[in-house]
């Protein structure tokens, strides 16, 4: 029988890691820092920060705060709120959900109101629903 998250250990990554590291590198990303200068801030390797950011690394609470803290970002833009989905949760691939995200955060509030409102139009549009929708 294989572990799934639930039963498996406390340290073992979970959809929640995923998240939050899908969050620090849509953060890294808006800000055009690399992987690299992330570590270098954080004293660590940047395969760790790849670790990290792919949820296959936990993210201890006193790194989170220290990421936090060189992205800029308050802790709580970095933690997943209950009934938020996720990216793989709505069936969008990470690199569109974190393009969408730094295109979303660069935006003023006007800019973010049309880039939903224009979401909000190509879903009139049938052919270019999902199936699901």
């Amino acid at each position: 029988m294989g572990q799934n998250e639930e039963t498996s250990g406390p340290r073992t990554a979970t959809a929640v890691d995923r998240e939050i590291g899908s969050r620090v590198r849509a953060r890294r990303l808006e800000l055009g820092m690399s992987q690299e200068g992330l570590a270098d801030s954080l004293g660590v390797t940047f395969q760790q920060v790849q670790k990290y950011e792919k949820g296959i690394n936990r993210v201890a609470a006193s790194t989170l705060i220290a990421i936090a803290r060189v992205l800029d970002v308050q802790l709580t833009a970095l933690i997943p709120r209950g009934g938020k989905a996720s990216a793989s949760q709505i069936g969008v691939d990470d690199e569109t959900y974190q393009s969408l995200i730094a295109y979303y955060s660069k935006l003023n509030q006007a800019g973010r109101r049309l880039l939903v409102a224009n979401a909000k139009s190509l879903l009139a549009e049938a052919h270019l629903r999902n199936k699901k929708s």
